[in-house]
């Protein structure tokens, strides 16, 4: 009964700690090839692997994706990035919903 019960607090306590909708995101390791600004102001960040990010002028992060994206292309520097949606794939190419960017 005991252990029943701990396992159910601690269950309720992760469920707490971690929603669900903070978990699904997606996570992609990748190299940039190349960098594309144009279409209104766009940013669009080419992977070697073939795949593609945008961001949006309007987009609050932009100037900071910016300078990391200049950076990893740069210094030849592999870069992880988020989209908002969970399971997208990480080849796809324009996705919209980049949220943030880790240099590795």
């Amino acid at each position: 009964m005991k252990q029943a019960t701990k396992a159910l607090m601690a269950t309720t306590l992760s469920a707490l700690l971690y929603p669900q909708h903070a978990l699904a995101v997606t996570e992609c390791p990748v190299n940039v090839q190349s960098l594309f600004t144009g279409d209104d102001g766009s940013l669009w960040i080419i992977y070697t692997n073939g795949g593609s990010g945008v961001i949006t002028r309007a987009d609050p992060d932009f100037e900071t994706t910016t300078s990391f994206a200049m950076s990893a292309l740069l210094a030849s520097r592999p870069i992880t990035v988020r989209y908002a949606a969970n399971g997208v794939a990480c080849t796809a190419s324009g996705q919209h919903d980049l949220v943030g960017l880790y240099l590795r």
